[in-house]
């Protein structure tokens, strides 16, 4: 087939093709490949897709340097190659959370100790900094792309404060300073789950020493600290949004365990078993006792860019992988996890499928069989991020660990094969089964979502490391206590 057409122009007209219709381009047309092929524009483009990552604009890196960039990358991570390792003093027994590449530690005397890690490739230096507050922070999180800090103070009742994480001082975008939950009666022993989004931040309040009515789910807009919904009870046991619009919980009653889908209602009261929900993905039947659930999942739905960040490129949120750790006990056997990996998109398909059936729930076999992945692993004792993007990690043993990955563009192309052997990342098998006397689950549970393991040594450690974590451009490890010191943190960036 003959194009009167110069390359150039061809080219030019495929800088406004999605990358799928570019492969499609490229393997029905032996002239569009090579036009396709020798296009920095087009393979950036091709790139930044299969990584899941997305272009930043304001970054000053030109077009040559970036493309260089994202293909260093690319193999940075088919080879797992971290070249810097560094350590960071951890705070005495003080909270912490790992956002984006920047490790947070509340502080004793008050404020957070912040360390935003590097990445050579990226072009992103260490920076450490301090930020200070004028109470003590019994617990927190942030948000860098909004530049908020959310921190727990218990004085003389429970107020939440919202702050500039970079500064310290009120947060410009609110009206609200400090939010103070009328409905919380007991402020002693309470444990909190705060996650942002958006203009949102939702809280789980909850312990085991909390009673039904004290235990509550609720939701501000912490620009106005209006209060959007409250829920009461204990049959939420963990939490974190989909969306702006949208809040996954896992919901316990009984011995079912089920994921329910909750739209962000204004104005909404209710109690836990009473409040309507858009779908429920139900686990399997449980014959164990749950001893603890938490949901995991990064970046937020909504995270940006902030205009001072100057890489050329960062996660595109495209997908995002849900890490249900759910520990249980036996009488046969100690306390055992199973941790269910199942990306949003699985979710999102069953949400939009039911939305106008009359029944609101789904079967184990009718969702997660296929549209998730299930593993049987030993607990940590140690709150994590392990999961980043569609990458899941889980310490082996004291100085390894493995790493899963569900991103779909690599799972069956970026693996060790004959012709690359150099790559360390396998397939993994077809199918995880469940089965036997460790099996918390009345049937044998099997799981197939495709995705790719690699095993990866970490940084040397005479006492071995507790914990190990993952974010864009780094693993962290984690140390609670050092000669019956206070521990460490080390990372491995890129």
């Amino acid at each position: 087939m003959s194009f009167p057409l110069p390359d150039e122009l061809i080219a030019s007209i495929f800088e406004d093709l999605d990358v799928p219709s570019l492969l499609r381009c490229m393997r029905v047309c032996k002239r569009f490949q090579p036009i396709i092929l020798q296009s920095s524009a087009l393979l950036y483009k091709i790139s930044l897709f299969s990584a899941q990552m997305s272009d930043v604009k304001h970054c000053d890196w030109d077009l040559p340097r970036r493309l260089e960039a994202i293909q260093r990358y690319t193999d940075s991570w088919n080879d797992l190659q971290f070249p810097t390792h560094k350590q960071i003093p951890m705070e005495d027994a003080q909270p912490w959370d790992l956002v984006n590449g920047v490790l947070t530690q509340a502080r004793p005397d008050g404020g957070i100790s912040c360390v935003q890690m590097p990445c050579s490739i990226k072009g992103i230096p260490e920076h450490r900094w301090v930020t200070p507050t004028d109470f003590l922070i019994r617990d927190f999180t942030i948000d860098m792309s909004q530049d908020l800090l959310v921190a727990v103070e218990f004085s003389h009742g429970c107020d939440i404060h919202l702050r500039s994480c970079t500064t310290g001082m009120v947060h410009p975008e609110t009206t609200c300073p400090r939010i103070r939950p009328s409905f919380l009666s007991i402020r002693t022993r309470s444990c909190f789950l705060i996650r942002v989004c958006g203009p949102y931040i939702g809280v789980l309040f909850s312990d085991r020493w909390l009673t039904p009515s004290a235990a509550a789910f609720a939701v501000w807009d912490w620009r106005t600290g209006t209060q959007k919904m409250l829920i009461r009870g204990r049959e939420f046991r963990s939490f974190t949004f989909i969306s702006d619009e949208l809040i996954l919980v896992v919901f316990i009653s009984g011995g079912q365990v089920s994921l329910r889908i909750l739209p962000v209602i204004h104005e909404l009261v209710s109690s836990a078993s009473d409040v309507e929900y858009l779908c429920e993905l139900r686990y399997p039947k449980l014959r164990a006792t749950v001893d603890g659930v938490l949901i995991i999942s990064e970046p937020s739905p909504t995270s940006t860019v902030p205009t001072n960040f100057q890489a050329p490129f960062t996660y595109s949120s495209t997908d995002v992988l849900f890490t249900i750790t759910l520990k249980y006990s036996l009488d046969t056997v100690s306390m055992s996890a199973v941790v269910l990996l199942v990306p949003r998109s699985t979710i999102l398909s069953h949400v939009s499928s039911i939305s106008t059936s009359p029944e609101k729930h789904l079967e184990w076999e009718s969702w997660g069989a296929k549209g998730s992945r299930m593993l049987l692993l030993a607990p940590s004792d140690i709150w994590v991020c392990h999961t980043y993007g569609m990458k899941y990690i889980h310490k082996d043993g004291g100085v390894s660990a493995s790493i899963y990955d569900f991103n779909p563009y690599v799972t069956n192309k970026d693996v060790n094969t004959a012709s690359c052997p150099r790559i360390s990342w396998t397939a993994m098998e077809k199918e995880t089964i469940i089965r036997g006397r460790t099996n918390p689950f009345e049937m044998d549970v099997v799981t197939s979502l495709p995705g790719r393991k690699a095993p990866l040594p970490l940084t040397p450690n005479g006492n071995g490391w507790e914990a190990a974590m993952i974010t864009e451009d780094h693993i962290v490890m984690v140390q609670s206590e050092v000669d019956d010191g206070p521990g460490i943190y080390a990372y491995m960036a890129m």
